[in-house]
C-alpha cells in the first residue's frame, strides 16, 4: 500500500499533513506508541526541510509493504545538519538544562532510536525516511527470500555449465556456509555454558527447577515414544522396500560402515562420558552434554558462595548477555548462509538417486508431518495455548533448521525466538533447549525406525514382535547417543544392519538423498524440543503471556 501527498513550503501546512498521516496510520492499525513517535519525527523533519527547501512543495510518501511501514519525505534544498535530524521519539523538556546537558541527553536518545530516522542529500535532493513499524515477520521473509533465491540460482548455474556450477559451489557457496557454521559452533559452547550457569545461579529455588526438569524430560520421552509408534504403524500400514533396490548397494558406504564398526554406543557409556576429564576439552570438542554438566555444577556452586555469590552471579549474567549480543551479530548473516547452502544443495543433489528411493523419502517425510500435527494437538492439550500462534512465531527457526541442518548450529537462534517471541523465561529455555538438542531427537527416532524396516523388506528379513520391540528400544537409545558428527544417524543405521544379517554397505541405497531428508528431520527435532519446553514452562508459570499474545 502506498499513499502520496504534497505540502506547500509553509509552516502552517504542517498540522494538516500530520493529521492526514496519523489518520492513515490508524487505519493501517499501527500501534499508538509508534504513531506518536512517527508524528514527532515528521513534525520536526517538515519544519527543518521547509527551512532549507529551494522548492515550493515537498513530497510525502507513506508506504506499507510486507509489514514494514515507512514515511518518506523528499525535496530539493541544502543538506540538513546532524543536529537538525530528530531521533524519532519526542525529546524531553530541556528548558531548564544547559546546552551541555541537552547534548548529552540528545546523544543518549539518538543512540537508542536513531535508526528510526535517516536523512541523506544526493545531488541537492534531500530524502528523509521515518521507520514507523517493522514487520514482525522480517526474519521469516528474509529467510524465505534467501531459500528460494538459493534454489533458483542453483538451478540456473547448474543449467548453464556443470563444471562452472561445481566451481561456484566449492569456491563460493561452501566457504561462506562453512564460515557461518564455524562461527555458530564457536559460540555454541560458551553460550550454553553461561546461559545454563546464569539460570541456575540466579535461581535460589532449586526445587522448582527440579520440577521443571522432570516435566521437561517427561515431555521429551513422550514425544520420542510417539515418534517411534508413528514410524512403526506407518510402515506396516504401507510397507516399503522393493527387493530390486538391493542392486543399488555399492562400496560407496564403506567409510561409514567402517566408522560404524569402530563405534561403540550405549546408554552406560553416554552417562559415564557426561563427566569430563578436564574443564577445557568439553569446550574444544563442543561436547554439549559435558558443557551442560559443567554449567549446572557451576550454577549450583554459585548458590553456595553466600555474599560473594552475588558478584559471581552478576558476572555470569554479564557474560551471558555478551555472548547473546555476539550471537545476534553472527545471526544477521544467516540469510547469506542459507542462500549459499541451498544453491550448494541444488548443484550437488543427484536427481536419479532421489527418484529411485522416493518411497523411503515419502514415508519419512509423511511421518515428520504427522508428528508436527501431533505437536499442534499437544500444545492446547497441555497448555491451553494456541498452536497457530506457536507455529506462526516459531516458523523462522523451522526454516533455518531446514537449511542449516544442525540442531546445535540453530540453537542460539532457537533460544532467542523462545525468549523474544514465545515469552519463555530464560530459566526454562536456557536449560531445556540445550538438553533437548542433545536428548530429544524425534526425527532421528522416525528415520532410524523407518530405515531399518525399509532395509529388512528389501533384503527379505522377517520382523517378529520381539525383534520389533528390540529395534524400537535400540533406535531410541541410538537417537540419543548418536555421535556428534555429520551423518551420525547413517552410522547408527550401519551399526544396526549387521545385527539383522544385512551388510552395513546397504546404507548406500539411501545415502544419495539422506542429506535432503536430514534437513526436514532437523526441523522436527528442534520443533519437538521447543514444544516440550513450552509445555513444561507453561505448567511452571515460566511464560510471559504478554509476549506470547503479541502479534
Amino acid at each position: 500500500m502506498k499513499y502520496v501527498l504534497y505540502i506547500d513550503t509553509k509552516q502552517e501546512e504542517i498540522a494538516r499533513v500530520r493529521d492526514k498521516v496519523k489518520l492513515l496510520l490508524e487505519l493501517w492499525k499501527i500501534r499508538e506508541n509508534d504513531i506518536n513517535q512517527a508524528d514527532y519525527a515528521l513534525n520536526q523533519l517538515l519544519k527543518k526541510l521547509i527551512e532549507v527547501s529551494t522548492e515550493k512543495r515537498l513530497k510525502i510518501e507513506v508506504h506499507k509493504l510486507f509489514g514494514d511501514c515507512v514515511i518518506r519525505i523528499s525535496c530539493r534544498g541544502t543538506p540538513l545538519n546532524d543536529e537538525d535530524i530528530p531521533t524519532g521519539i519526542a525529546m524531553p523538556e530541556l528548558s531548564e538544562v544547559d546546552s551541555e546537558q541537552e547534548s548529552i541527553i540528545r546523544g543518549i536518545i539518538i543512540k537508542s532510536y536513531g535508526r528510526k530516522v535517516s536523512v541523506h542529500n544526493k545531488k541537492g535532493l534531500n530524502v528523509a525516511s521515518i521507520l514507523v513499524e517493522t514487520s514482525k515477520q522480517r526474519a521469516l521473509r528474509r529467510t524465505l527470500v534467501a531459500l528460494f533465491g538459493g534454489v533458483l540460482v542453483g538451478f540456473l548455474v547448474r543449467a548453464f555449465d556443470e563444471s562452472w556450477a561445481t566451481s561456484f559451489a566449492e569456491n563460493i557457496c561452501t566457504p561462506i556456509y562453512t564460515m557461518f557454521l564455524d562461527a555458530i559452533k564457536m559460540l555454541a559452547a560458551p553460550l550454553v555454558f553461561f546461559s545454563i550457569a546464569a539460570a541456575f545461579a540466579s535461581n535460589r529455588d532449586i526445587r522448582s527447577m527440579g520440577k521443571f526438569s522432570l516435566k521437561m524430560m517427561g515431555a521429551f520421552a513422550l514425544t520420542s515414544f510417539i515418534a517411534i509408534i508413528i514410524a512403526t504403524v506407518a510402515y506396516f500400514v504401507h510397507p516399503i522396500g522393493d527387493p530390486t533396490l538391493a542392486n543399488m548397494v555399492t562400496d560407496s558406504a564403506a567409510d561409514i560402515a567402517g566408522t560404524a564398526a569402530a563405534t561403540s554406543i550405549s546408554i552406560k557409556n553416554m552417562i559415564i562420558n557426561i563427566v569430563p576429564t578436564d574443564m577445557v576439552s568439553p569446550f574444544l570438542k563442543s561436547d554439549m552434554l559435558q558443557v551442560m554438566f559443567l554449567a549446572v555444577l557451576a550454577g549450583f556452586g554459585v548458590t553456595r558462595l553466600g555474599a560473594t555469590g552475588a558478584q559471581v552471579n552478576h558476572a555470569l549474567d554479564t557474560l551471558n548477555e555478551l555472548f547473546l549480543k555476539i550471537t545476534k551479530i553472527v545471526i544477521k548473516f544467516m540469510p547469506l548462509s542459507i542462500f549459499c547452502a541451498m544453491a550448494n544443495m541444488v548443484i550437488k543433489t543427484d536427481t536419479s538417486s532421489l527418484i529411485s528411493v522416493g518411497q523411503w523419502m515419502l514415508a519419512t517425510v509423511s511421518c515428520y508431518l504427522l508428528m508436527l500435527l501431533i505437536y499442534a494437538g499437544m500444545i492446547p492439550a497441555f497448555t491451553r495455548l494456541s498452536p497457530i500462534t506457536f507455529y506462526k512465531k516459531y516458523a523462522p527457526v523451522m526454516l533455518n533448521a531446514f537449511v542449516i541442518c544442525s540442531g546445535n548450529a540453530v540453537m542460539p537462534f532457537n533460544m532467542e525466538i523462545c525468549r523474544t517471541k514465545l515469552g519463555i523465561s530464560p530459566k526454562a529455555y536456557s536449560f531445556a533447549i540445550p538438553f533437548g538438542t542433545v536428548l530429544n531427537k524425534n526425527g532421528g527416532c522416525i528415520v532410524l525406525m523407518i530405515s531399518t524396516l525399509f532395509m529388512a523388506q528389501i533384503f527379505g528379513v522377517s520382523i517378529n514382535p520381539g525383534m520389533l520391540v528390540s529395534l524400537a528400544v535400540m533406535n531410541y537409545i541410538l537417537s540419543i547417543a548418536a555421535p556428534a558428527i555429520p551423518g551420525s544417524l547413517l552410522i547408527c543405521i550401519a551399526m544396526i544392519l549387521p545385527m539383522m544379517g544385512i551388510s552395513a554397505n546397504a546404507i548406500s541405497i539411501i545415502m544419495g538423498i539422506y542429506a535432503l531428508d536430514s534437513m526436514i528431520q532437523t526441523v522436527l527435532n528442534v520443533t519437538g524440543t521447543a514444544v516440550c519446553t513450552t509445555i513444561a514452562a507453561k505448567s511452571e508459570g515460566l511464560i510471559d503471556m504478554k509476549v506470547w499474545e503479541e502479534e
